[in-house]
């Protein structure tokens, strides 16, 4: 083996492998793109049709219609969010309720959005037999920076159903939560306001893998410009 050979082989086995795995990346993306837009285009489809009865395992982001009462005593501010108010930003929170249904468990249902009260509380649900439109949402997970829920503050950070149900000494609800849809009243939010603001929309997850797929590529590309210089170079001398 002459001496230019084996001083390209280990550049030469290097760049190989890492132009196959940038390949390999971007090729990953583009699969991540056509998943990802299968899930955007089932929200579409299930955001236009009417709401569905709930049952037992719903996909998640199902339009769903639930009926009962909420269970008095009980109400909590999910996270901590802004939004354009009057004066500046608002701070605000989801509102948690804990819906009685007839001859099924009860479930948690986030009713909308309001801007934190002076005192720190969520406003109480309505009394009585209630009807709610929203979509789907399975339990989430904390994460490693989610600060810790305060039942005594009456403060959640996980919309987790049945760790919800275990702080606040609440019967056993449903394994899924439901996020109320409605129209959303136009103009700024009040910082008096105390009627939950509902979501308008179901969520729709990024989706910027082919961007992602795109950047993979153009290494992919530099590493053999810069390899091919390399070599050029080598060859020179």
């Amino acid at each position: 083996m002459s001496a230019l050979r084996r001083r390209l082989l280990v550049p030469t086995a290097t760049s190989a492998f890492f132009f196959v795995a940038l390949v390999a990346l971007g090729v990953w993306q583009l699969y991540r793109l056509r998943w990802k837009e299968g899930i955007l285009a089932q929200i579409a489809v299930s955001e236009a049709a009417p709401p569905v009865p709930l049952t037992r395992t719903p996909p998640r982001y199902t339009r769903v219609i639930v009926k009962g009462h909420f269970l008095p005593g009980f109400a909590a501010l999910y996270g901590d969010s802004t939004r354009d108010g009057k004066v500046g930003l608002v701070i605000g929170a989801d509102v948690l309720a804990l819906l009685v249904r007839d001859g099924a468990p009860p479930i948690l249902v986030d009713r909308g959005w309001v801007p934190v009260p002076v005192n720190g509380r969520a406003p109480p649900p309505p009394r009585g037999d209630v009807s709610a439109v929203g979509y789907v949402q399975h339990p989430e997970a904390a994460g490693l920076f989610t600060p810790r829920d305060d039942p005594k503050a009456g403060r959640v950070y996980a919309l987790n159903p049945a760790r919800i149900a275990a702080e606040f000494h609440l019967p056993k609800p449903a394994d899924i939560a439901i996020v109320v849809m409605g129209n959303v009243p136009p103009g700024p939010v009040s910082r008096d306001a105390t009627e939950p603001v509902p979501a308008p929309h179901l969520p729709r997850p990024p989706n910027n893998h082919l961007e992602y797929a795109m950047t993979w590529f153009a290494l992919a590309v530099a590493l053999v410009i810069i390899y091919t210089s390399y070599v050029r170079r080598m060859l020179r001398e």
